[in-house]
């Protein structure tokens, strides 16, 4: 529920979709939930701080889908990121 007199952002207003994830390094896979708006980097991000209680990152990590390296400023609309996809964060 919107509070009257709050615009939401465009971003804010799209919505979000589940995406599978795997952190090189991590036990488990998680699911994490974003916009398609949103960038390889921020995927990247969300997943290092998902899987942070357990894996301590070594370095930048870079989001791959299959065997392509996605680029980090790069919008998961663009490279066709879609709900319920597997991605893969490895590190550089």
């Amino acid at each position: 529920m919107v509070e009257k007199g709050v615009a939401l952002t465009a971003a804010a207003s799209q919505p979000m979709m589940p995406v599978y994830g795997f952190v090189q390094g991590d036990t488990m896979g998680l699911v994490v939930l974003v916009r398609r708006d949103e960038t390889a980097r921020d995927l990247a991000n969300r997943l290092i701080e998902a899987a942070g209680i357990r894996v301590d990152p070594p370095g930048d990590g870079r989001v791959m889908v299959g065997q392509r390296i996605l680029d980090p400023k790069a919008t998961l609309r663009s490279e066709g990121i879609g709900p319920l996809d597997r991605v893969d964060l490895v590190w550089r």
